[in-house]
């Protein structure tokens, strides 16, 4: 039995295996994820207040070096 495999899970696969390639990506990845699911996170491993405020932040910070 053959299976069909269009371009667009061709693409989400190979973009899964680049990201499978880098553990340190994904232990990022993680870590972003657990920081930034709510605000009580936030505040937990931050300080910030919100992540509404954490974001704002990471926004001004980031166009300062673009």
């Amino acid at each position: 039995m053959q299976t069909d495999i269009g371009m667009e899970e061709m693409a989400e696969f190979m973009e899964l295996k680049k990201r499978f390639e880098n553990p340190n990506a994904i232990m990022r990845d993680l870590f972003i994820e657990k920081v930034t699911a709510s605000d009580k996170s936030v505040k937990q491993y931050t300080g910030v207040p919100s992540k509404s405020m954490l974001n704002g932040l990471y926004g001004k910070m980031f166009s300062l070096y673009v």
